[in-house]
C-alpha cells in the first residue's frame, strides 16, 4: 500500500479524529457536572432529613448503563459485573424510593 491508498482509505472511513476528541471532552464534562449535582443534591437531602433514594437511583442507573456500554464492546468480566451491581442497585434504590414514598 502507498501513501495515496493510505490516505484515499482513511477518508472513506469518515471517522473524523477531532470529532470523536470533542465528543469525549464533552462526556467528561457532562459526568462531572452530573456527579456535582448528584452530590449537591445527597448534600442536601441529608441537610433537610430527606431520603436520596431517588438520586441513588438515577446515579446506579447510570453507571449500570455505562457499564453496560463497555461490556457490549470489550466482553471484559469488570464491566459485566458492575453493569449487574448497578443494575441491583438502582432497582433496590427505586423500590426504597417508591416504599418510602407510599
Amino acid at each position: 500500500m502507498n501513501k495515496e491508498e493510505i490516505l484515499s482509505k482513511s477518508r472513506e472511513e469518515k471517522n473524523d479524529e477531532g470529532i470523536k476528541y470533542l465528543e469525549d471532552k464533552g462526556r467528561k464534562f457532562g459526568e462531572i457536572g452530573f456527579s456535582a449535582i448528584i452530590i449537591f443534591l445527597v448534600i442536601y437531602n441529608l441537610i433537610k432529613g430527606l431520603n436520596s433514594y431517588s438520586v441513588f437511583s438515577i446515579f446506579w442507573a447510570y453507571l449500570a448503563l455505562k457499564y453496560y456500554g463497555k461490556y457490549k464492546i470489550l466482553k471484559e468480566k469488570e464491566y459485566l459485573i458492575g453493569m449487574i451491581a448497578g443494575t441491583i442497585a438502582s432497582l433496590g434504590s427505586l423500590f426504597n424510593y417508591i416504599w418510602t414514598t407510599i
